[in-house]
C-alpha cells in the first residue's frame, strides 16, 4: 500500500520541480505570480481536501463492511460537498480576481498578469476536487495503484504539453495553467468513472 502511494507523491514533486524550471524560461516575474496565484489556489484545496479526508473515512468503513454502494454513494458525498465549496470560491475568484490579487501583493505586473491566471483556477478547482476526492475514495477501497498510474500520466501529460505551450507557443503562464486545467479535468472524470 505505501510503495504506489509514495509513488505518486514522488513523481507529483518531479513534475512540480519540472514546471519550476519551466516557469523560470519565462521571465523574471513569472515564479512570483505563480507562486501567489498557486497560494491563492492552495487555499482552496485546503478546503476541500478536507472532504478528501472524509471520503478516506467513510468510503474505507463502507469498503470493510463490504457495503460497497454506501461506500461509492459516500464518495460522492465529498465530492458533493467540495463542488459546493467550489462553486463559492470559483464565483469569487472569477468575479473579484484583482481584488484578490491585490490583497496579496501590491505589485501591478503580478496583479495584472495574476487576473487571467485566477480566472483559469476558477474552472480547474471543479476538476481538481473530483481528482483528490475520488481519488482519495479510490485508494480506501484498497487500490493504492490506480492512483500512481494516474499520476504517471498527470506528470508526464503537464510536463510535455506545459513545455510546448511555454517553450514551443509562448503561452507562458497561461499555457501552464491551461495544462494543470486539462490534466485534472481528464483525471477528475476518469478516477470518476473508474470508482462506479
Amino acid at each position: 500500500m505505501g510503495l504506489p502511494a509514495g509513488g505518486e507523491a514522488l513523481l507529483w514533486k518531479a513534475g512540480q520541480m519540472v514546471v519550476i524550471v519551466l516557469i523560470n524560461t519565462i521571465d523574471k516575474y513569472a515564479i512570483g505570480i505563480y507562486s501567489v496565484v498557486g497560494a491563492i489556489q492552495g487555499l482552496i484545496i485546503q478546503l476541500y481536501s478536507g472532504f478528501s479526508r472524509s471520503a478516506i473515512t467513510f468510503v474505507g468503513q463502507a469498503w470493510g463492511a463490504k457495503k460497497y454502494k454506501m461506500g461509492i454513494r459516500r464518495g460522492f458525498d465529498c465530492l458533493m460537498l467540495s463542488v459546493i465549496l467550489c462553486v463559492a470560491g470559483g464565483l469569487l475568484i472569477f468575479l473579484f480576481p484583482e481584488k484578490i490579487m491585490s490583497f496579496f501583493t501590491d505589485n501591478p505586473v503580478y496583479v495584472n498578469r495574476g487576473i487571467p491566471l485566477l480566472r483559469i483556477i476558477a474552472f480547474t478547482i471543479f476538476g481538481q476536487a473530483a481528482n483528490i476526492v475520488i481519488g482519495q475514495s479510490i485508494k480506501s477501497t484498497g487500490d493504492p495503484k490506480w492512483m500512481l498510474f494516474s499520476q504517471v500520466w498527470g506528470t508526464l501529460f503537464t510536463a510535455g504539453v506545459a513545455a510546448l505551450t511555454i517553450l514551443v507557443f509562448n503561452m507562458g503562464l497561461k499555457g501552464l495553467f491551461l495544462t494543470v486545467m486539462a490534466d485534472e479535468w481528464i483525471r477528475g472524470i476518469v478516477n470518476t468513472i473508474y470508482f462506479i
